[in-house]
Protein backbone atom coordinates (compact mmCIF):
# COMPACT_ATOMS: atom_id res chain seq x y z
CA UNK A 1 0.00 0.00 0.00
CA UNK A 2 1.54 3.27 -1.11
CA UNK A 3 -0.09 6.67 -0.63
CA UNK A 4 0.16 8.97 -3.63
CA UNK A 5 -0.67 12.63 -4.16
CA UNK A 6 -4.23 13.08 -5.42
CA UNK A 7 -6.35 15.90 -6.83
CA UNK A 8 -10.04 16.36 -6.08
CA UNK A 9 -10.84 15.23 -9.64
CA UNK A 10 -8.98 11.93 -9.08
CA UNK A 11 -11.14 11.08 -6.05
CA UNK A 12 -14.07 10.37 -8.41
CA UNK A 13 -12.02 7.57 -10.00
CA UNK A 14 -12.02 5.77 -6.63
CA UNK A 15 -15.82 5.45 -6.66
CA UNK A 16 -16.80 1.81 -6.27
CA UNK A 17 -13.37 0.80 -4.95
CA UNK A 18 -12.23 0.19 -1.38
CA UNK A 19 -9.89 3.11 -0.87
CA UNK A 20 -8.74 5.66 1.67
CA UNK A 21 -8.38 9.41 1.07
CA UNK A 22 -6.48 11.51 3.61
CA UNK A 23 -6.57 15.29 3.65
CA UNK A 24 -4.04 16.80 6.07
CA UNK A 25 -1.72 19.79 6.19
CA UNK A 26 -2.87 21.04 2.77
CA UNK A 27 -2.13 17.71 1.07
CA UNK A 28 -4.47 15.10 -0.39
CA UNK A 29 -3.22 11.51 -0.64
CA UNK A 30 -5.04 8.30 -1.49
CA UNK A 31 -4.57 4.59 -2.03
CA UNK A 32 -6.64 1.46 -2.45
CA UNK A 33 -7.00 -0.58 0.71
CA UNK A 34 -5.29 -3.98 0.93
CA UNK A 35 -7.38 -7.18 0.77
CA UNK A 36 -6.70 -7.80 4.45
CA UNK A 37 -4.72 -6.18 7.25
CA UNK A 38 -4.80 -3.18 9.55
CA UNK A 39 -4.29 0.40 8.39
CA UNK A 40 -3.23 2.66 11.26
CA UNK A 41 -3.13 6.47 11.01
CA UNK A 42 -0.99 8.39 13.51
CA UNK A 43 -1.50 12.11 14.11
CA UNK A 44 0.43 14.77 15.99
CA UNK A 45 -0.45 18.44 16.42
CA UNK A 46 -3.65 17.95 14.38
CA UNK A 47 -1.70 16.63 11.36
CA UNK A 48 -1.29 13.12 9.95
CA UNK A 49 2.30 12.04 10.55
CA UNK A 50 2.32 8.33 9.68
CA UNK A 51 0.15 5.79 7.85
CA UNK A 52 1.10 2.19 8.61
CA UNK A 53 -0.12 -0.99 6.97
CA UNK A 54 0.05 -4.08 9.19
CA UNK A 55 -0.53 -7.49 7.67
CA UNK A 56 -0.89 -10.61 9.78
CA UNK A 57 -0.33 -14.06 8.37
CA UNK A 58 -2.59 -16.82 9.64
CA UNK A 59 -0.82 -20.08 10.36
Amino acid sequence: MKLKATDFEDIKKLSGKNAIVIISNGQIKSTELPEHGIVEITTHANKVTFVENKVKEKF
